[in-house]
């Protein structure tokens, strides 16, 4: 069942992504008008890493945070894909008072993703 979950959330994700028929100069300000439209509240952390102030989904995921955090990260993997971006730019690295996924933007592509 979560496996299917995780897929939908996924799928849900790259469709949002790839209807925004976003050109590759402008993928991350696309990114960022998607996410603030999603309620997520993106800002630029340090340069090349993409926080996201909102998790939308605070309130279930503070009595079910593996299960939240996982359909975050699938939602943002797909619409990353979507976009034409490596998915695996999406990574769990949570934050107190903040969702608990991250986005390596360009600039940090070719580097180890933080710790």
């Amino acid at each position: 069942m979560k496996a299917a979950i995780t897929r939908a959330a996924r799928e849900v994700g790259y469709s949002l992504g790839s209807s925004a028929n976003a050109d590759p100069p402008g993928r991350e300000q696309t990114l960022h008008q998607i996410l603030r439209g999603r309620g997520y509240q993106p800002y630029q952390a340090e340069p090349g890493l993409l926080r996201l102030r909102n998790c939308p989904f605070h309130s279930v995921a503070a009595s079910y945070p593996e299960l939240v955090c996982g359909l975050n990260l699938a939602l943002i993997e797909g619409l990353l894909a979507g976009l034409g971006d490596n998915p695996e730019n999406a990574l769990l690295a949570p934050e107190e008072g903040a969702c608990c996924v991250a986005i390596r933007t360009s600039a940090t592509n070719d580097r180890e993703r933080p710790r």
